[in-house]
């Protein structure tokens, strides 16, 4: 699953991973991008304005039985959901700063796992016991790893920037 840019808006796609069989699953007059498989291969998340500022939406892999599941906590990037598939870890944008938070996969309990800074594009820990994260709060972007309730975060890279997005190996060992 995969943004694709469709009539100068980003939607969600997904395809085979040989290339084949390109499959366009949103069609909104809006920009609709960060999708993330469920675990389980039976779901997509994903952030999208059809309805306003960036809200999470879920839909089934076909693109059927599309939900929102979010209102009223900013505008909402980057989700993804755990290696267990209960809960969705997320970007919280309000004012300037953006910060992570983690909630129930239907969209309830959501709760702020950091509160200072600029901290974006959280992804989890193949064992669901950690996050990754982008962070400015050491003063240039860097890569941080926390517990995942937000407890003991630490950095981990120290270079002139970074981007955000990271991924995690399958054993958890490294970051790329």
């Amino acid at each position: 699953v995969f943004t694709c840019s469709i009539d100068s808006f980003d939607q969600i796609c997904l395809m085979d991973a040989n290339g084949e069989n390109l499959v366009r699953l949103t069609t909104a007059a809006a920009t609709e991008f960060y999708a993330s498989l469920v675990p389980d291969g039976t779901g997509i998340v994903f952030s999208s304005r059809r309805d306003g500022p960036f809200q999470l939406y879920a839909m089934d892999l076909d693109g059927s039985d599309l939900r929102r599941l979010t209102e009223g906590l900013g505008s909402l990037y980057a989700p993804e959901v755990s290696p267990d598939g209960t809960r969705i870890v997320f970007t919280v944008e309000s004012g300037n700063t953006q910060n992570i938070w983690v909630m129930d996969r239907d969209g309830s309990n959501p709760a702020a796992l950091t509160l200072n800074g600029d901290n974006i594009d959280p992804t989890w820990s193949p064992d669901g016991m950690q996050v990754a994260f982008a962070s400015t709060r050491s003063g240039s972007r860097q890569l941080w790893v926390m517990d995942s309730d937000g407890s003991d975060p630490r950095q981990v890279t120290d270079l002139p920037d970074m981007g955000g997005r990271s991924s995690w190996s399958p054993d958890g060992q490294w970051l790329a």
